[in-house]
């Protein structure tokens, strides 16, 4: 069975979904406040930045519904 390996090996790790979370929650809460840019744990975030934090949350949620 190669799925399993696959997965392991492009699953983001638990503190990349940790800090995509913290990422689009934090960002989200921003620009209901009408901010277009922030900082999470010291480092800049943007657009850009929480586009990729989302396609991170995407991946885990589809390797996890795979899992079953």
């Amino acid at each position: 069975d190669q799925i399993a390996p696959a997965h392991a090996a492009y699953s983001p790790t638990d503190a990349e979904i940790t800090r995509a979370q913290r990422i689009v929650e934090a960002f989200k809460e921003a620009e209901a406040g009408g901010l277009a840019s922030i900082q999470v744990d010291g480092r800049f975030v943007d657009y850009p930045i929480v586009q990729k934090a989302e396609r991170i949350l995407a991946i885990a949620d589809k390797i996890a519904a795979k899992k079953g």
